[in-house]
Formats: structure tokens, C-alpha cells, sequence
């Protein structure tokens, strides 16, 4: 066999062991869990309530630059924010089946 392969092969496995127990521990602690409830639901939150008042986020450039009015809902926006707020509420009865 090439050294080369054997030296990518070694490397490949020592990436997959430790990308494995790095994921192990992160199931251990439901910290990341709390932060992506947290975020999913704010910023399905954002996204739904923009969308129904009509204020367009796809040009928007920081917090409030480039954001535009429009005369009726943005249902792209809807979307996003109802698609948010379901994976929040898998992820909040994932947390509480833990518990």
C-alpha cells in the first residue's frame, strides 16, 4: 500500500473518532438544544411578524437598512417564521422528553 493512502486513511479515522465523541458530549449537555429554542423561536418571531405586517426583510442589510413596506403580507417570511417556530416546538419536546 502507499504510505500516502495509509497516512489519509489513519487521519480520516482520527477525524471520525473525534467528530463522534465531540457529538457525544454535545448530547450529554442540553445547552445547545436551549440556544437553538431560543434562536429558532425569536427569529421565527421576527421573520412571522414582519411577514404579516408587510414589511419585506430580502434586502435587508443589518438591522433595519434596506427593509421595505410592501401593501400585504409577505408570505415567503410566513413561511420561514411558521417553519421556525415547528422546529423550535420539536426541539422544546425533544428537551422535555429528556427531562
Amino acid at each position: 500500500m502507499n504510505l500516502q493512502l495509509v497516512l489519509f486513511l489513519v487521519a480520516l479515522a482520527a477525524v471520525v473518532f473525534f467528530s463522534i465523541r465531540a457529538q457525544a458530549k454535545q448530547r450529554a449537555r442540553p445547552n445547545q438544544l436551549y440556544r437553538g429554542v431560543f434562536s429558532a423561536t425569536a427569529i421565527g418571531l421576527l421573520f412571522l411578524g414582519a411577514g404579516l405586517e408587510g414589511w419585506d426583510l430580502r434586502h435587508s442589510r443589518g438591522w433595519f437598512r434596506g427593509a421595505t413596506w410592501v401593501d400585504g403580507p409577505v408570505w415567503w417570511q410566513i413561511g420561514f417564521g411558521v417553519a421556525l417556530l415547528v422546529l423550535a416546538a420539536v426541539w422544546v419536546r425533544t428537551l422535555l422528553r429528556r427531562a
